[in-house]
């Protein structure tokens, strides 16, 4: 029997291919890049993978109690009836605070066996910070970024090597945190002309992370890491004193109906600050001056990070100069103890392919 003819297509006998799917949206995405990174830069890959745990924003948008703040030592915690130590976080707030790890160990020079000058680990702390404000400037467009950036910070900010960011000079400390101050007050005016401010809040670490800032607030004054200015009396302007950040926290809880919780001493803490300064309106430019006290900040002190190694950098504040991935074989080779490049070929390749390094 002779065999069957094939039957014929309709493109007249060829052969057909099989179709190659379309790529789809979770074929292409790629994390967002900020121009202050180098080509090759382990920050650069940090803030990556940042953004790749934020992409379901479902889960980084999420709220979670914790029984005691990231920071504490989990060896300390010897008082488990005590729930007023409740926290709550949200996740992208935990990731920028388990985040900053990535861009810390990149900083230290013993991690690469290498010396620079004495202080440098604490002006990488400093660089950390400034990345943080520039988190924060970034995200103009969606506050749950920059509700992830103050919690982050405020977190960061409690650990030993992020408080290495108070034993700078005392100028660029005080600044630094008043800075710190008038951006948590600028995220909580966004806050409030979204209508999140109020105790039934979406937002639902609101009430514990105000607590937090007051009890910083309290706390850095006590330190000199805020100017140690007596409170003056509040006339009937009732203006924002920069130092005592805190009253501005408190004005808003009481006006607008939060219950704050969290520290041990939250009565204490809300019985010495005094609720007085004035909000400013829902649709202010620049709520509390923030957005004109950071161009101050970051034309005084772009430059104080690089400057301290010799180089200079375009734009404003923050990027990854301290980050030692970023420095050519021959200037590792120079500060290292043995002088030898302590990266290898196939660590550099990595950070091409975009891998992280996680030294801490």
């Amino acid at each position: 029997m002779p065999p069957k003819r094939q039957p014929s297509s309709s493109a007249g006998g060829a052969s057909k291919k099989a179709k190659k799917a379309s790529p789809t949206e979770e074929d292409t995405w790629e994390p967002p890049c900020s121009a202050r990174w180098s080509a090759v830069s382990a920050s650069k890959n940090a803030a990556g993978d940042y953004w790749t745990r934020c992409k379901d924003r479902t889960r980084a948008y999420s709220y979670y109690t914790l029984c005691k703040p990231l920071w504490e030592d989990n060896e300390d915690d010897d008082d488990d009836d005590d729930n007023d130590k409740d926290k709550e976080d949200n996740g992208a707030g935990y990731f920028k605070f388990e985040n900053q790890w990535l861009h810390v160990g990149v900083r230290i020079p013993d991690n690469f066996d290498m010396y620079v000058f004495n202080k440098y680990m604490y002006y990488g702390m400093l660089e950390i910070v400034q990345n943080m404000f520039v988190d924060f400037k970034e995200a103009e467009d969606d506050w749950h970024q920059q509700w992830a950036v103050c919690e982050g910070l405020m977190q960061f900010l409690n650990t030993q090597l992020g408080a290495g960011v108070s034993r700078m000079d005392t100028e660029t400390v005080h600044d630094t945190y008043l800075l710190i101050g008038r951006m948590f007050l600028a995220m909580l005016a966004r806050l409030d002309s979204l209508d999140l401010l109020s105790g039934d809040s979406e937002v639902k670490s609101l009430g514990c992370t105000m607590a937090l800032y007051m009890q910083m607030a309290d706390e850095w004054r006590g330190e000199n890491i805020l100017p140690e200015d007596d409170r003056k009396e509040y006339k009937a302007k009732k203006a924002l004193q920069p130092a005592y950040f805190d009253d501005a926290i408190l004005s808003y809880a009481v006006k607008r109906n939060i219950t704050m919780r969290g520290p041990d001493k939250i009565q204490e803490l809300i019985d010495d600050a005094e609720p007085e300064p004035e909000l400013p309106a829902k649709d202010a430019k620049d709520p509390w001056a923030f957005k004109r006290q950071y161009t101050k900040y970051s034309n005084e002190y772009a430059q104080l990070v690089t400057s301290m190694i010799g180089k200079r950098k375009s734009g404003g504040m923050g990027g990854d100069a301290l980050d030692f991935t970023t420095w050519s074989s021959a200037e590792r080779k120079a500060h290292h103890f043995d002088k030898k490049d302590p990266l290898k070929k196939k660590d550099l390749d990595n950070l091409k392919d975009g891998m992280i390094m996680q030294m801490m």
